[in-house]
């Protein structure tokens, strides 16, 4: 794991966006602001010139106003594709309250007190040991090359598309990694953390919790 990381720290450069841009802008917008602008300033000249140019006003407001339409449709758009992911829905929190108020929220909501009377669950019957057989390169590989490509990634911050491709090289390492695990019935400390992901349910306004 730490080869990998190194070798993404060394060769890969992080993106780094600057505050200040807007993520929602498009080529369209763009086309949108510029025959906006030509019309308002057509319109402005001629009223320089002490002209009455209406057909150019009229044109001008118009241009205005598929102008700020576009921006609006686009924002919200743009909005809703980011909540979409529900790993953003922590850096959205931050965006619609104060940090505090966020937090405390969400853990109510999502991890709600406990009841005050918590009853025995009832006895069940211990089922038989299942033999398992061996885990094949070829199950895992499976596994790895179903996930999407680009979904949020887990505390080591790559994504599948990173071990994709280098599955050719670390395949048999993670295959001994998990088999270890199974033969010894324990997991690495990394594994038992978990990155808590509210999800949106089709159709509902609520969220469920996925745990990555």
């Amino acid at each position: 794991m730490s080869v990998v990381l190194d070798a993404i720290n060394d060769l890969v450069p992080r993106a780094k966006p600057s505050p200040y841009a807007k993520r929602w802008w498009t080529t369209d917008l763009t086309r949108l602001r510029r025959l906006y602008t030509y019309w308002r300033n057509q319109a402005r000249a001629c009223r320089r010139r002490g002209r009455e140019a209406a057909d150019l006003e009229q044109k001008a407001r118009e241009a205005a106003k598929e102008y700020h339409d576009a921006i609006r449709r686009q924002k919200k758009a743009h909005w809703d594709s980011f909540l979409e992911d529900g790993a953003n829905i922590w850096q959205s929190a931050k965006y619609l309250s104060p940090g505090g108020e966020a937090m405390e929220e969400l853990l109510s909501v999502f991890f709600p007190p406990l009841p005050a009377v918590i009853e025995d669950e009832e006895r069940r019957p211990t089922q038989r040991e299942i033999a398992m057989p061996e885990l094949t390169l070829e199950e895992v590989e499976e596994k790895v090359m179903a996930v999407k490509a680009w979904k949020a990634p887990g505390e080591d911050g790559l994504p599948a598309m990173v071990w994709k491709q280098l599955w050719p090289v670390v395949g048999d390492r993670v295959l001994h990694l998990f088999r270890t695990s199974l033969r010894d019935g324990e997991l690495p400390v990394q594994w038992r953390s978990a990155k808590i992901i509210p999800l949106k349910k089709p159709g509902k306004d609520d969220y469920k919790v996925a745990k990555l």
